[in-house]
């Protein structure tokens, strides 16, 4: 198995994490939506491909939650940058972008500190 990267980066690497596919087919759009006062639907075109990560980061010190939390969410900095996101299966998925960094509402505190995460890409139109 081997360890899931984004661009190159084991960005996933601190704690535990797993990789799912969001939706896939055709967006439509209610005709009323658009102010259409008609019935039914509009297809706009194919929904775009996510890859969703959600897991924990997991630090000695809140500092190192911090900083591993802080080089995650520079890769979703407007405008993100594409590249090659890999999970641990060895699965490659070509031009991604980290679109989103969503965090749990608390740090959890034992004999290490961790956070709760999910991470958003999608491909590259």
């Amino acid at each position: 198995m081997s360890q899931a990267k984004f661009m190159g980066e084991l960005i996933f690497s601190s704690g535990p994490h797993r990789f799912s596919l969001g939706p896939s087919g055709t967006l439509a759009v209610p005709r009323v939506a658009i102010g259409q006062l008609l019935p039914g639907s509009i297809l706009v075109g194919a929904i775009d491909f996510v890859v969703l990560v959600r897991g924990r980061i997991v630090a000695n010190t809140e500092g190192d939650l911090d900083q591993a939390l802080a080089a995650i969410s520079a890769k979703a900095e407007y405008p993100p940058a594409s590249g090659l996101l890999i999970d641990a299966q060895g699965r490659e998925y070509q031009q991604m972008r980290l679109m989103r960094v969503t965090t749990g509402d608390r740090v959890d505190r034992g004999g290490r500190v961790s956070l709760s995460y999910e991470l958003r890409f999608e491909k590259e139109p």
